[in-house]
């Protein structure tokens, strides 16, 4: 996954297949039904200016850890595939799917591509738990594929002929895309120059997914009862809960009488249908006695004693009526 940043960042980089092309990179482990996230690491660059060897291995090894024992398969491309790793993953307990790359040594020389091989040909090879199978799509192509949870040569009937161990990679590769397509679709994202804060607003947005996932498989008869429809779910989800964080500190600045009369904060009890304050004869209220004009430069720093009889902001004279209402609310 790519956290899109186009500023200085010492372990930022380019990847010309992804929307944002630069960014952050994060290792991510997902679920597949759903895309939810169990586990990621960020990608922090060369060690002391040294490339990493077998670094997808080592990625891996250290995102599986907690699922060591589980029984479950892993699904990796051909960055991660190899040999090692699908014995490391199988002495704990979990399968291994993935494409292999052609300068792989373990692949034979009967599978790589060749001229002379069939269209929509399969090879097999079998090496204790281990299946490796090569399949051509197209003249002069070859896709390899390493498996620890395939031990046949099972082929689909289907026109394409590809072997059930494709067949598995394919329903399965796609969860990371999943969860990078629904963190961009509602993100808390803004513009900024600094990379902590573009990493802090990643796993506001990884978690809120993570959040709905959680909901969703708990309460399932809560799509009913928001009025809204299974495509629209998740957005509802999402505004309900930012309204429910938001609540209590909107209550709180409500009962605070120096900023309860801000337009701001009557717009905010308005949008979550509470009652916006009003001050009688017997309330002691505190206000500042002077402070700055709200719309003149803050660099001109014009303080003036009057506020705007609509909006209460403090505003000057030549921002005003003779009403003393500012040109905003006029």
């Amino acid at each position: 996954m790519l956290s899109a940043y186009h500023g200085k960042c010492p372990f930022r980089v380019y990847i010309p297949s992804k929307p944002a092309k630069y960014g952050i990179k994060i290792w991510i482990i997902a679920d597949v039904p759903t895309g939810y996230c169990t586990y990621f690491q960020v990608y922090t660059g060369k060690i002391n200016n040294v490339p990493e060897k077998g670094q997808g291995v080592r990625v891996v090894k250290d995102l599986c850890t907690h699922l060591y024992g589980s029984g479950r398969n892993v699904t990796t491309d051909n960055f991660f595939t190899d040999v090692t790793l699908a014995q490391h993953l199988l002495d704990n307990s979990l399968t291994l799917v993935g494409t292999l790359r052609k300068s792989k040594g373990c692949i034979p020389r009967e599978m790589l591509p060749n001229a002379k091989r069939e269209l929509l040909s399969s090879v097999f090879g079998f090496s204790g738990k281990m299946t490796i199978v090569s399949y051509v799509p197209k003249k002069n192509k070859a896709v390899t594929l390493l498996s620890t949870a395939h031990h046949d040569n099972v082929i689909s009937s289907e026109c394409h002929k590809k072997p059930e161990v494709i067949l598995t990679y394919n329903s399965t590769k796609g969860a990371v895309d999943t969860l990078d397509k629904m963190c961009r679709q509602y993100t808390v994202k803004r513009s900024t120059r600094r990379w902590p804060l573009t990493l802090f607003f990643t796993l506001l947005d990884i978690a809120a997914h993570n959040a709905s996932v959680i909901w969703f498989h708990q309460h399932p008869e809560w799509v009913d009862s928001a009025n809204t429809n299974q495509k629209d779910r998740r957005r509802a989800f999402i505004l309900e809960m930012g309204e429910s964080m938001c609540l209590p500190w909107i209550d709180s600045r409500r009962s605070t009488p120096c900023v309860s009369g801000r337009k701001s904060i009557k717009r905010a009890l308005e949008y979550v249908n509470l009652p916006v304050p009003t001050t009688t004869q017997n309330d002691t209220v505190i206000t500042p006695q002077r402070g700055r004009c709200h719309m003149c430069d803050r660099k001109n720093d014009t303080k003036t004693k009057h506020r705007c009889s609509t909006c209460g902001q403090f505003v000057c004279g030549n921002h005003s009526t003779q009403s003393f209402t500012c040109t905003e609310c006029s």
